[in-house]
């Protein structure tokens, strides 16, 4: 009999852990308030946001630290934070920080970064139960434009774990899970065979992966969807290259043969959303119902790994 109210008071503690949309919404503001408005305003921007990031995740972990690394003369930063046992298996949940200053603020990945702070506020409360290592990462050059380079934030990162005895089971990159709508026609997409099957309602967040990418993205896309509660899931495996869509910074972690996916709203792909949208209030717009659905699902598929 104790036994039973032990795991069922074990298994009620992961449960219990609830995505905050109000949190979600307060980092995503202060983010946005740091957004370069031009050039000479950019590396200005990524260190206050760096340092946001820094301190909003040491507020959960000990174990946070900034990833250094130069490009063109610059020195840019990574923001590394992990839970769980140091030698356990590891999974790796990234998202990038930097933003484009030609883009509007609904297509940056704002509610990325402020998933992954509420992701290790969640984390911290089950911590010592955890099975497994989590690391949460914050790339800095991790924009469209820049992500293929050798010297990006997450190709750094991917070339630093790479190594056997760092136990990666996976990758799972959040790209944008903000940007939804419900009007017919508000979702494009890179081939015209997926209007046919999905529809042309932005109302679903997209798991994201490559051809032949291992048993681990496949398994995690199914616990995705188990975890899902009432979210609209669409699977995506392309067989060939589709721009901002296939692509991102989890390729540079397959080039290790790391597996990996991306959760995506593919925002892109949903610009006819936006066209008519304030660009001062654009937080207005998100739908941070969904968005909390979306953390609350990658956290129950995280928590829920077996080693």
């Amino acid at each position: 009999m104790r036994l039973i109210i032990f795991l069922f008071i074990f298994n009620s503690t992961f449960c219990l852990a609830q995505c905050s949309q109000d949190a979600l919404k307060n980092h995503i503001l202060q983010l946005a308030k740091n957004r370069p408005y031009a050039d000479s305003s950019i590396q200005t921007s990524l260190l206050k946001n760096a340092n946001y990031i820094y301190k909003e995740l040491s507020t959960f972990s000990t174990k946070v630290d900034y990833q250094k690394f130069e490009f063109h003369g610059y020195t840019y930063q990574n923001v590394l934070c992990s839970f769980g046992k140091e030698t356990a298996p590891r999974i790796i949940i990234g998202a990038h920080y930097d933003v484009d200053p030609k883009e509007s603020n609904l297509l940056e990945n704002y509610s990325g970064i402020a998933a992954l702070i509420e992701l290790a506020r969640m984390l911290h409360k089950v911590e010592k139960q955890l099975p497994i290592r989590i690391d949460l990462v914050a790339y800095s050059l991790g924009t469209h434009s820049i992500y293929q380079h050798e010297l990006s934030g997450s190709a750094v990162h991917a070339k630093s774990v790479s190594t056997a005895d760092q136990h990666i089971q996976g990758l799972i990159e959040i790209d944008g899970i903000g940007l939804f709508s419900s009007k017919r026609k508000s979702q494009q997409y890179p081939s015209m065979h997926y209007k046919l099957m999905y529809g042309t309602k932005a109302n679903f967040i997209a798991i994201i992966q490559n051809p032949d990418n291992g048993l681990w993205a496949r398994a995690t896309r199914y616990k995705l969807k188990q975890y899902a509660d009432g979210l609209r899931c669409i699977n995506f495996k392309p067989l060939v290259p589709f721009e901002y869509f296939n692509d991102g910074n989890f390729l540079n972690y397959q080039s290790y043969q790391i597996p990996s996916l991306k959760i995506s709203t593919a925002s892109q792909y949903r610009k006819k959303v936006i066209s008519s949208w304030n660009e001062k209030e654009f937080y207005l717009h998100l739908d941070y119902s969904k968005m909390a659905k979306v953390v609350n699902m990658l956290y129950k598929t995280i928590t829920n790994f077996k080693t």
